[in-house]
């Protein structure tokens, strides 16, 4: 014999981040959206303005290479062309 789970609140496959009522016979039309508990928010926020800081100075710092690497390029140009027409 199937044991039937008790009535209650029960994570909604249907639905990522709500859950459904079962009765104790039958899954009901209530849903209700997942409530993390007292903290849980914040600690998501902070931990999503810490990645999105990494991000961003990730890509500061590659934009300066870039830079960088284009002030290089331009100089060696610049003084192979000074070689160049003095003769040197």
């Amino acid at each position: 014999m199937e044991k039937t789970p008790q009535p209650g609140w029960y994570p909604d496959p249907e639905y990522p981040g709500y859950q459904r009522y079962w009765n104790g016979q039958q899954w009901t039309d209530d849903r209700a959206t997942i409530v993390p508990p007292a903290g849980v928010a914040e600690y998501v926020r902070a931990n999503r303005l810490i990645s999105e800081s990494k991000t961003f100075n990730a890509l500061w710092f590659a934009s300066q290479v870039g830079n960088a690497i284009v002030f290089i390029v331009f100089a060696v140009a610049v003084l192979a062309l000074i070689l160049w027409i003095s003769g040197g």
